[in-house]
């Protein structure tokens, strides 16, 4: 995992990751993409980092942001 120097963070989304009957939601507020797929990968409670290949939403951290996630099963 690779931090930059960079004090700006980003707020990566990895939508239809973590299937089981629905698609999941995985996020991570990183410095990069590179560290945001590392913290997740990393994670206990993370199990599909293949999930991770695809390209994230990213959103800029200048203005609020939400975000939610049905339950589902």
């Amino acid at each position: 995992m690779t931090i930059t120097d960079s004090r700006e963070m980003k707020l990566y989304l990895w939508h239809d990751v973590l299937c089981d009957y629905t698609a999941g939601m995985a996020f991570a507020v990183a410095h990069s993409v590179e560290e945001a797929r590392g913290l997740l990968v990393a994670s206990e409670a993370y199990w599909g980092s293949s999930d991770l290949k695809s390209d994230p939403e990213v959103h800029e951290l200048d203005q609020p942001f939400c975000a939610y996630v049905h339950g589902g099963g």
